[in-house]
């Protein structure tokens, strides 16, 4: 490993450890300035549609573009195709959940919820297509830049529309405002510091992304921030 992947490395475990800590104060401090504005029950409700969650994490990191991170050489194809099918995958998870609102709203007796997952189904198409460009990032060992974008995507989401939403007295969607918000917020600085095209690309002959034979944390480079 040459000095220069090394001191890389190491800037990538002092920026996660300051990046984590940074985010759980602000985390901390708003969570706590929402929870007295909004109280108990809105957040409960809010968590109800936090359904969505999971499958959007997933969704934005279902493997399409880890061949960015891990690939030797790197062509503009490989960058499209990955693109693509995380639009793809992200579109497809956001419509059926969009679907499925109503089955979620009957499965907790809550009705007011169908609204407030069909809003945060958008997350699953702003996460997927996030990720090409922040596994660009970790290619490059830019980690300083990932925790950047982490942390004033959370300011902007939660201090800026989460608190001002909520002190107008939007209630829940004083929260989807947020989440959406960041993530967003989340996508268009990453697109900034890592711009890639956008041109679709189903298919193509070659290796490209399409390589599945090295798991996403066995590479050298994802151990640094996994």
């Amino acid at each position: 490993m040459s000095s220069d992947i090394k001191q890389k490395s190491v800037s990538a475990v002092k920026w996660a450890a300051v990046g984590t800590v940074i985010r759980f104060v602000l985390q901390l401090l708003t969570q706590v300035v929402l929870a007295r504005l909004l109280g108990p029950e809105t957040y409960g409700l809010f968590a109800m549609g936090l359904i969505v969650l999971t499958l959007s994490n997933f969704v934005a990191d279902f493997g399409f573009s880890w061949g960015l991170v891990q690939n030797q050489t790197l062509t503009e194809q490989d960058i499209r195709f990955a693109f693509t099918w995380q639009l793809l995958s992200g579109g497809l998870a956001s419509v059926v959940l969009f679907l499925c609102a109503p089955l979620v709203a009957e499965y907790f007796k809550e009705p007011r919820i169908v609204d407030i997952v069909r809003w945060l189904s958008l997350t699953c198409v702003l996460n997927a297509v996030t990720t090409p460009g922040t596994n660009l990032l970790r290619r490059k060992l830019d980690f300083r830049m990932i925790n950047i974008i982490q942390i004033v995507s959370y300011v902007v989401g939660y201090l800026l529309v989460g608190i001002t939403l909520a002190w107008l007295g939007a209630g829940v969607w004083a929260l989807v405002g947020a989440w959406l918000s960041q993530a967003a917020a989340g996508l268009v600085m990453t697109y900034i510091r890592s711009p890639h095209s956008i041109k679709p690309l189903l298919w193509y002959p070659g290796e490209g992304v399409r390589r599945r034979s090295v798991s996403p944390c066995s590479s050298p480079i994802c151990a640094t921030g996994c």
